[in-house]
C-alpha cells in the first residue's frame, strides 16, 4: 500500500510539472509577439539619451530582477532564444522537475530521477551553449562582409546610418536582424552611437563586433575619415577570419577525437545494456554501486568539460 501511494504522489507531481512546463511553454509564445512590439516601442522611453539597464528583464517579476538571471538574459539572447530569462527559466525548472519524476517512477528510485534530472540540465546547458556559439560564428563570419557594403555605402556618399540601414537589409540573421533594430531605434529617435553600444553590449562576446565599434564610435565623436578606417578593419577581419578557418583545420582530428572519447562511455553502456541488462544491477540497486555510478558520471562530466575547454583554445 505505501509503495502504491508512492506511485499515486510521483505520478501526481509528474503530471503537474508537465502541465506547467506546457502552460509557460504556451504563456511564451502568446507573448512572443508583445516582447517584440515592446522591443520596438522601449527606445522612446529612452529617447532623452539614457540607455536602459541591460539584461534586466523588465516584465519577469521578481525573478526577472535576480542577478543570475539577468545574467542569464545575454547568453539567450545570443543563442537566439526568444522569450523572457525568467520565462526560459521557469519552463526549464518545471521540465526538469518533470524529467526528476519521470526517472523516479521508471527508475530505481529517487536516486534515478536525481540522476536523471542532473543528465537533463547537462542537455540543456550544452544545448544553449552550441546554439550560442554557432551564431556568434555565424555573426562573426557576417561582419566583414557587412563591414565592406557598409564601406562601400559610405563611399557612395551615404550617411553611417544609411550605411547601417543598406548592411541590415542585405545580410541575413543573426547580424541583419541586430543592423535592423539599430536602424529602427535610430528611427524612433535614439542617436545611433547609443544604438551601436547597445548592439555590442548584447553580443559583447564577439572580438570583431568590439574592434568595428570602438573604431567608428571613436571616430564619430572626434571625426576623422570613417571610410577609410572602416576599410582597414575589414580587411583585417577577414585576415583574422582567414587564420581562425585555418586554425580549426589543423585542430579537427583533435576535436574528432576528443567527441569520440566523450561518446564512448555512453556507447558502451547503451550496448551492455541491450546485451545484458542485469550487468548493472549491483550499481542500481545497492548502496555503494549508486556511489559508485554517481562518481562515474561526475568523473565523465568533468572530463567532457575539461576536454572541451582544451580543444577550443582562445586564438
Amino acid at each position: 500500500m505505501i509503495e502504491l501511494r508512492i506511485i499515486t504522489v510521483l505520478t501526481g507531481l509528474a503530471l503537474l510539472f508537465l502541465l506547467l512546463s506546457l502552460f509557460w511553454g504556451r504563456r511564451a509564445r502568446r507573448a512572443r509577439r508583445d516582447d517584440a512590439l515592446q522591443a520596438q516601442l522601449r527606445p522612446l522611453e529612452f529617447a532623452a539619451g539614457a540607455l536602459p539597464l541591460q539584461g534586466v528583464d523588465l516584465d519577469g517579476g521578481w525573478l526577472g530582477r535576480q542577478r543570475w538571471v539577468m545574467a542569464l538574459a545575454p547568453a539567450l539572447l545570443q543563442a537566439g532564444i526568444t522569450g523572457t530569462a525568467a520565462g526560459f527559466v521557469k519552463r526549464a525548472t518545471a521540465g526538469l522537475l518533470a524529467t526528476m519524476v519521470f526517472g523516479g517512477l521508471v527508475g530505481y528510485g529517487p536516486a534515478s530521477g536525481v540522476g536523471l534530472g542532473l543528465l537533463a540540465l547537462i542537455g540543456l546547458v550544452a544545448y544553449v551553449s552550441a546554439r550560442r556559439r554557432t551564431r556568434l560564428s555565424a555573426f562573426d563570419a557576417q561582419l566583414p562582409q557587412s563591414i565592406s557594403l557598409m564601406r562601400l555605402s559610405l563611399r557612395a556618399g551615404q550617411t553611417l546610418e544609411g550605411s547601417i540601414r543598406l548592411a541590415g537589409a542585405e545580410a541575413a540573421d543573426p547580424l541583419g536582424g541586430e543592423l535592423r533594430r539599430c536602424y529602427q531605434e535610430y528611427e524612433l529617435g535614439r542617436p545611433i552611437e547609443q544604438a551601436l553600444l547597445q548592439l555590442g553590449q548584447r553580443f559583447d562576446a564577439s572580438r570583431a563586433l568590439r574592434t568595428f565599434l570602438e573604431a567608428v564610435l571613436v571616430l564619430k565623436q572626434t571625426g576623422g575619415n570613417v571610410g577609410e578606417v572602416i576599410d582597414k578593419i575589414s580587411a583585417t577581419l577577414r585576415a583574422q577570419a582567414a587564420y581562425e578557418a585555418r586554425f580549426r583545420a589543423l585542430t579537427a582530428e583533435g576535436r574528432i577525437s576528443g567527441v569520440i572519447l566523450a561518446l564512448m562511455p555512453l556507447v558502451v553502456v547503451s550496448l551492455v545494456l541491450v546485451s545484458g541488462p542485469d550487468y548493472f544491477t549491483p550499481l542500481l540497486k545497492t548502496s555503494l554501486g549508486r556511489i559508485f555510478l554517481g562518481a562515474a558520471i561526475a568523473l565523465w562530466a568533468l572530463g567532457v568539460y575539461w576536454m572541451s575547454r582544451i580543444l577550443r583554445p582562445k586564438v
